[in-house]
């Protein structure tokens, strides 16, 4: 059975890749009166969003979902950037992060532990690999809680340096 947030994604994804952005993550909170649907978003050629593209993505999210009636309920939508410690959530975000200092939690304890912050190794298979203490860790998509680059320098100073860029500028010949 899909969930709610995996069926927001199925409408909104084709039209928001439409306006060059991709989904990060989709979640719904419960609030006191009423649900909150968090959607982060990011430039695919940037890796990052402007205000004024989230209003218009907002825009957009609304009104597929005011048809669709996916959510049950009242909700507030917010749409907004990942940031610079973005949710890492699908194979590629971890790849695209490998060799950046990153914290996970897992669901179920791996080798005794649920935390871990190491250096981000990467994904093989089904699996996303990250060095802690000189040991590597072996963790299962699946059983991914949740994680997120640590803020150090060097992961500033990759997303100064444009490193996060979804598509490089290719070079002009003169």
């Amino acid at each position: 059975m899909q969930t709610t947030e995996a069926k927001i994604e199925d409408v909104i994804a084709k039209p928001l890749a439409m306006k060059g952005l991709g989904v990060v993550q989709i979640r719904i909170l419960q609030g006191t009166k009423s649900k909150k649907v968090q959607i982060l978003l990011e430039d695919t050629s940037t890796g990052s969003i402007t205000l004024d593209q989230c209003a218009d993505a907002s825009h957009t999210i609304s009104a597929i979902l005011d048809v669709e009636d996916v959510i049950p309920g009242r909700y507030d939508l917010e749409v907004s950037s990942p940031g610079i410690d973005r949710p890492l959530v699908k194979a590629e975000d971890f790849a695209t992060y490998a060799g950046f200092e990153t914290s996970i939690e897992v669901n179920l304890p791996v080798e005794g532990r649920r935390r871990f912050r190491g250096q981000l190794i990467g994904v093989e298979g089904n699996e996303v690999r990250i060095e802690v203490d000189r040991t590597t860790y072996a963790l299962p998509l699946t059983n991914i809680r949740q994680a997120k680059p640590v803020v150090t320098e060097a992961l500033m100073k990759a997303h100064k340096d444009g490193h996060f860029r979804k598509h490089k500028p290719t070079e002009t010949l003169h």
